[in-house]
């Protein structure tokens, strides 16, 4: 039979399935990981192809491969929503987004192996030159960067108008202007920041003495065969790049590919057989096709240096997460695109390893891989039952914000008004219920939700201080941090409604004011009038802290806007001046007056803030 396969093959590619799939790759084996290459095809055409229509997305792809280099490849879909093309994983760039952070971390730990820096290296040693403020802090080590623990926040991922290489600053010169801040003690919890990875990328090219990305090019892609692989900007794209789609509720959108200046966090592009590569490599020791592109120790050390606040978690590695199912481990790493969207998984006890992709921002990756294990590693898949043992601890109940920073100062002001990103706990006599999911207690201070596990989520531990007080609580990838006990978050809230809420009203009296005084024909208007216009200060600090972020429209390249933003805030600056001059006017009536004075309080109160929160 084995003689036949090439017919085989092109007798695949001629009946090609009519559902838009392409045929599956074939190679010399039979079998990937001992699963049959008829069982896998079958499980992409439900799992994969199944959900396109669901995700909206224009194409999706899977790989699996096993130690033995053997790999099953299959796309579905078109290039884009625009395109036609039949998707391809051999001839189609993928933006992996955040899975970057793993090939980030490869190049560190070769770094290490090589006697050039420790991983328990202070940071501050090995960003030439560069310091993080405030200054002072405890050590913040390479370790907590790979890790996601060194306490600091995020950092803009694009300057505003960035569209292209010729607009792209060398990290040295990005970081000095936008070097994340230190949030909390380092060490302490999980906090999953592109700033990190950022910062691991700049300490490459301080001990490699080589760019981040001649550095990953010819220590990594290189070794695996990658001759696709690259990142934006750095040459003419080998190979068309897969276009996505962004879903809202009001329908979809595509947007241009753009580059960004965290390309350490998340910026590489390959095709799905270099994905492969890199898998076949993570899971063979570091070798691939005879090359040892990382040594195996060093591998050892990224697979097994990983920090949990429980045992029971897998807890955060050096680059992947790992979670552990019956005690079995698994590594995975995704990544977001904003219209697109992967993630890969490691089953080294198993050997195998798959990688899921589709170009929406809908995500199908984690639903393919539980519906893997399902069919392939049912073991792996089994459904909890948690048995309660003892009551209920007290003090767990409250709201809990995640350590985690949105990549625009926007974002974060916006989720503090309206909070997007807090998980409201309530104490229950049979355990807690989170956001509306209910735990059953399984240990002092730790919970696990009934039903089928997942990705993350479904194990909580909450920490206490010295004191005995609840602080946070960790689930096996991230944490949240008890608002009470955080500080002011309420409290900064409440000052940010109230400010709102009064410049609101004030611009509907000014308006009013300023429709009757036009309507009676007198100069009387012109505290009214500046009243309004200094609501153009703030309305401009709005938009304008969003400027030097990476918001989707400066993202997706909407410059435009953003030059808006900054010409409303300085003709908002000018209404203000204005507005002081006005208010000193003999002429202006004591109701004007007082409105004029009111915006000027509210305006500087909001200004104050938003500078006491790190907004601006």
């Amino acid at each position: 039979m084995k003689r036949y396969r090439w017919l085989l093959a092109l007798l695949g590619a001629v009946l090609a399935p009519a559902s838009g799939a392409s045929a599956p790759l074939l190679d010399a084996a039979d079998t990937v990981a001992g699963i049959p290459r008829a069982a896998l095809d079958s499980f992409a055409e439900t799992e994969v192809y199944g959900r396109l229509a669901g995700s909206r997305a224009p194409g999706a792809m899977i790989v699996v491969v096993d130690r033995q280099g053997n790999r099953y490849e299959r796309a579905f879909g078109t290039l884009g929503p625009k395109d036609g093309t039949p998707l391809d994983t051999r001839r189609h760039l993928f933006h992996i987004a955040s899975e970057t952070k793993v090939i980030t971390a490869l190049g560190i730990l070769q770094l290490a192996e090589a006697g050039r820096l420790s991983l328990d290296d202070d940071i501050e040693t090995r960003l030439g030159g560069l310091r993080l403020k405030p200054e002072g802090g405890a050590p913040i080590t390479i370790r907590h960067l790979l890790q996601h623990r060194a306490g600091i926040g995020n950092i803009p991922m694009v300057g505003s108008g960035l569209r292209d290489t010729r607009d792209h600053p060398p990290l040295e010169t990005y970081l000095a202007e936008h070097a994340p801040k230190r949030l909390r003690p380092p060490g302490r919890e999980i906090a999953y920041t592109n700033g990190a990875y950022t910062l691991l990328g700049r300490i490459i090219e301080t001990a490699s003495g080589e760019p981040y990305e001649h550095y990953i090019a010819s220590r990594i892609f290189e070794p695996l065969g990658m001759t696709f692989a690259r990142f934006p900007g750095t040459a003419a794209a080998p190979a068309p790049i897969a276009q996505g789609l962004f879903v809202s509720p009001g329908g979809t959108t595509a947007f241009p590919a753009v580059d960004t200046t965290t390309r350490p966090s998340g910026d590489a592009m390959m095709t799905a057989h270099e994905i492969g590569s890199f898998l076949v490599m993570m899971l063979n020791g570091g070798r691939y096709q005879g090359r040892q592109v990382i040594g195996g120790k060093a591998l050892d050390t990224l697979y097994n240096d990983c920090w949990s606040a429980d045992p029971v978690f897998g807890g955060r590695c050096l680059g992947p997460t790992r979670i552990l199912r019956g005690g079995t481990p698994i590594y995975l790493h995704g990544g977001d695109y904003i219209t697109s969207l992967s993630g890969w998984y490691i089953l080294p006890e198993q050997g195998v390893a798959l990688w899921v992709g589709n170009t929406s921002s809908v995500p199908i990756d984690d639903g393919v891989f539980e519906a893997f294990l399902k069919r392939f590693h049912p073991a792996l898949a089994a459904v909890h039952a948690p048995k309660g043992t003892g009551p209920v601890e007290s003090d767990l109940g409250g709201t809990y914000r995640i350590n985690s920073q949105t990549m625009s100062a926007s974002g974060r002001f916006f989720e503090l008004l309206m909070p997007g990103s807090e998980y409201s706990v309530e104490t229950r006599a049979d355990g807690i219920s989170v956001n509306g999911r209910r735990y059953v207690r399984i240990g002092p201070d730790l919970f696990r939700a009934p039903g089928p596990p997942a990705i993350d989520g479904d194990t909580l531990r909450f920490r206490r201080d010295g004191d005995g007080r609840v602080f946070a609580f960790h689930s096996n990838a991230r944490s949240a941090t008890k608002i009470d006990a955080a500080g002011s978050a309420h409290v900064a809230r409440a000052v940010f409604g109230i400010t709102i809420a009064a410049l609101a009203a004030l611009f509907l009296f000014a308006a009013v004011r300023t429709a009757l005084a036009f309507r009676r024909d007198t100069p009387k208007a012109l505290p009214a009038l500046a009243a309004i216009t200094g609501l153009l200060f703030v309305a401009g600090t709005l938009a304008a802290l969003s400027l030097p972020a990476a918001g989707p429209f400066v993202m997706f390249g909407f410059p435009t806007l953003f030059r808006a933003a900054q010409a409303l805030w300085a003709l908002g600056g000018v209404a203000a001046v204005a507005m002081c001059i006005t208010l000193v006017r003999v002429l202006a009536r004591p109701m004007d007056r007082a409105a004029g004075i009111a915006v000027v309080v509210s305006a500087a109160l909001f200004m104050a803030m938003l500078v006491r929160w790190e907004f601006l």
